[in-house]
């Protein structure tokens, strides 16, 4: 017979999956004949004929609980002996009973990404414990004193130090001393709040942990928490000496300065430094073999000192600081939110680059930055200019800047490209840069994606489009654009033989540039997968267009207050006369019964043919 089945256990079978199984199902296949024999249960809903009799599965081994929404064990756990694996992760499972320290021979037990919010003193019963998984448990809020016995122990994510609940002590620090063969990962947390003290964290020794690679240190307080004094929290610090051997550190919520320990004698193979809130720290110094940096809401922090191999550096929140220094290495580059910050030093290898609300920036780069591929800029009310030769640069994204004026010099990779709310950016001498990008490497025009929105210096008109015979995604308001004199319909696609992909959206504030109605030309775009039309508040009908647009997937109408109609029969007008495609209602109905998804929003008087509403039935959405 099978030793291993699905759904039905035979006397022969020895490992049982019931994933996908339900109750009514489970019932029909109950495994009880061959509990005794069973060593693995995989099951993401724990069957009820199961939870009765899991005192009877006397041999089990494995048993995966994963996912399952069970709130609480069942009490017979405690008879599984020879238990060695219990997957709780991603459970409803809020606590653990008691006699959860009965499963003397348990190895592996997983609450990552569980509801689990407290452990029991028993767990310190789990003697061959070596993988305890709380990775992800966020509703973890108390651990008893007892983690310190479980010697064993390589994998444990999270060591929580918590204050006595009741007649229950909480978890020490001291607990640590004893987990010699911690290996991996490890994050400590409630260092804050007085609970901690000093003695006490030097009684941990972690510094003998030597295979531990990844360390966090969580000073955060918690409500109702004092607030400890910055002296008490660095002489903490300096007690929690991580071994020489790490590789990642996280500091969160610490209000010392830098620990003596920091440097590149002790922290020699340290590549990842995250701080998150440490107010007092005000200097990166450069431990050569770092090669990724986060920091985020540390105002003090002033100068970012040279490190040779730092390829990643995010920085949010610093209102103090000034210099960047020269990072010849540095690959990705994010700041955000940095008052202070004017210029950004010499990065040659520079592949990413995002500056998002530094009001202060006068420059983001110098002119050559040969290696850059993505820029993002955001906020920026004192920049007037890009960097004007970018060889590499396949995506450029310009939100709010409100001084800039122009760009396109030099971009011949360009791919991607947005502009939003950019007041001053124009594009005459567009054209100009993309004839000279045409002569790139005797390649066309590259870009792929173009978007502007809210810019109404730019006046884009169709002049700068017949260059761009690659464009696949257009995205315009009419404050943006100026699409005069308006190709006829079967001309426009010769324009823009690429384009699957198109949003238009109307201005209704200002009647000079305002459209109206849909332009005449969108319908000569015969090859569109995908359009989206918003706030035309003189279309009364839409009909008569569809059965032109055979490729069309997503439609997607938004503030139309006077539209009545998408299906009727269009009448051809003079200027019409080259559109030879059939005006019959039901042949319109079935090209829009074709869609994937047609998507209606505040269009009040538009009223479907239910034929039509039928036919797409879950794929129409209306609000």
């Amino acid at each position: 017979g099978k030793e291993y089945s699905h759904a039905s256990a035979t006397e022969h079978t020895r490992h049982l999956s019931l994933l996908g199984v339900d109750d009514a199902d489970a019932q029909k296949h109950n495994a009880s004949g061959a509990a005794n024999k069973l060593c693995t249960i995989l099951t993401s809903e724990l069957p009820l004929v199961y939870a009765k009799d899991l005192a009877n599965f006397k041999c089990l081994r494995v048993l995966s609980l994963r996912e399952c929404r069970i709130d609480e064990l069942p009490k017979s756990i405690e008879d599984l002996a020879l238990l060695k694996y219990l997957d709780l992760s991603h459970c409803h499972v809020r606590r653990l009973p008691s006699s959860i320290g009965r499963l003397c021979n348990l190895q592996t037990l997983d609450l990552s990404n569980s509801r689990i919010g407290e452990l029991p003193k028993e767990m310190g019963k789990l003697c061959n414990l070596r993988y305890l998984g709380l990775k992800d448990a966020e509703e973890l809020e108390f651990v008893a004193e007892g983690l310190g016995k479980l010697t064993n122990l390589r994998t444990l994510h999270r060591f929580r130090v918590c204050d006595d609940k009741g007649d229950t002590r909480g978890c020490k620090i001291e607990e640590i001393k004893d987990l010699n063969k911690l290996k991996g990962e490890l994050s400590i947390e409630g260092l804050g709040g007085g609970r901690v003290k000093v003695i006490d964290a030097e009684k941990a020794e972690l510094k003998e942990k030597h295979e531990l690679i990844r360390v966090k240190f969580d000073f955060e307080v918690r409500e109702d928490d004092k607030v400890g004094s910055a002296s008490e929290q660095k002489g903490l610090l300096e007690a929690l000496k991580p071994p020489h051997s790490i590789e990642r550190l996280e500091i969160w919520g610490y209000t010392g300065d830098r620990p003596a320990w920091y440097s590149d004698t002790n922290c020699g193979k340290l590549q990842t430094l995250w701080l998150l809130s440490c107010p007092s720290w005000d200097t990166v110094t450069g431990i050569k073999s770092l090669e990724e940096l986060g920091v985020s809401n540390c105002p003090t922090l002033c100068e970012l000192r040279s490190m040779p191999l730092l390829k990643s550096l995010e920085i949010w929140e610093c209102d103090g600081l000034n210099t960047i220094g020269d990072l010849p290495a540095l690959e990705s580059l994010d700041v955000n939110r940095c008052e202070k910050l004017k210029t950004l030093a010499n990065m040659p290898a520079l592949e990413s680059l995002e500056v998002k609300r530094c009001g202060r920036v006068e420059q983001v780069a110098d002119d050559h930055m040969p290696a850059l591929k993505r820029l993002w800029l955001s906020d920026l009310n004192i920049l007037k200019q890009l960097p004007t030769r970018l060889p590499s640069l396949e995506k450029l994204s310009v939100n709010n800047l409100p001084n800039w004026e122009s760009t396109l010099t030099s971009m011949p990779c360009l791919r991607e490209a947005h502009f939003y709310k950019c007041p001053k950016m124009q594009t005459k001498g567009w054209i100009y840069a993309l004839l000279e990008m045409a002569g790139y490497d005797g390649q066309a025009i590259q870009l792929q994606r173009l978007s502007v929105w809210n810019c109404p210096s730019a006046r884009l008109g169709w002049k700068l489009l017949e260059q761009l015979p690659n464009l696949v995604e257009l995205g315009l308001d009419s404050e943006s654009a100026v699409l005069l004199p308006s190709p006829l319909p079967s001309q426009v696609s010769t324009f823009l033989p690429s384009l699957t992909c198109l949003y238009l959206r109307d201005n209704n504030v200002n009647e000079e540039v305002k459209w109206g109605r849909v332009p005449e030309w969108v319908w000569g775009l015969s090859q569109l997968e995908e359009l989206k039309l918003n706030s035309f508040s003189e279309d009364i009908s839409l009909g008569g267009h569809w059965q032109c647009f055979l490729k069309l997937r997503k439609l997607m109408l938004s503030k139309f207050p006077n539209l009545k109609s998408l299906v009727d029969v269009n009448v051809i007008t003079p200027q019409q006369n080259e559109t030879t495609c059939a005006t019959d209602a039901q042949q319109q109905i079935a090209c829009l019964s074709n869609l994937q998804s047609l998507t209606i929003d505040s269009c009040p008087a538009l009223h479907l043919p239910q034929e039509l509403s039928d036919r797409l039935a879950k794929r129409l959405d209306i609000d």
